[in-house]
């Protein structure tokens, strides 16, 4: 990097308040579930009921918004 610092930011599970990082954490098993939904929460400003909604009808995955995960070079497209 060239003595670069990179940025610091904060990840989503960070900027939401508690109560939707329970109900991340209670219901979604894998963290690239929880973190697509807690950026989902925090660009819509979804309330913890709202979100519990979006859950149970699977609606970031229908959205067409696939995670993409980036491994050696290799770019992974996960679907749930």
């Amino acid at each position: 990097m060239s003595g670069q610092v990179p940025a610091i930011s904060q990840q989503a599970v960070g900027r939401l308040p508690w109560g939707h990082n329970l109900l991340l954490f209670h219901t979604l098993k894998h963290a690239d579930e929880r973190l697509a939904y807690a950026e989902s929460a925090l660009e819509h400003g979804w309330s913890r009921a709202a979100l519990a909604m979006h859950i149970e009808a699977r609606s970031v995955e229908r959205s067409g918004k696939a995670i993409t995960v980036e491994s050696q070079g290799v770019v992974y497209e996960l679907r749930f």
